[in-house]
């Protein structure tokens, strides 16, 4: 279960980085329409429409993933790419 400081030092990180297959499964639905696609910091074991968990939504902006938390807008990278290098750590 998250807590309220789980979600706060969650949402303080400067950028996000999730697992390559993650970020492709999301890219794809965006760039096929979706206008955002939700994420959570844990696994959510509500049902659909029940859910209460904290989470985050996620947009396309210049064919890249950007996170909305607390009004701000922050990248979100692969992990190939964040463990390369490939990457500039500043605020959209």
């Amino acid at each position: 279960m998250t807590t309220a400081e789980d979600l706060e030092k969650h949402s303080q990180q400067p950028v996000f980085v999730i697992n390559d297959a993650a970020y492709d499964r999301m890219l794809h639905k965006l760039k096929n329409g979706s206008r955002f696609e939700w994420s959570y910091i844990g696994t959510c074991p509500h049902t659909r429409g029940t859910c209460t968990c904290p989470k985050f939504m996620n947009v396309l902006k210049d064919d890249k993933i950007i996170r909305i938390v607390n009004g701000m807008q922050k990248p979100v990278y692969r992990a190939s790419e964040f463990l390369a290098g490939m990457h500039n750590i500043t605020n959209v």
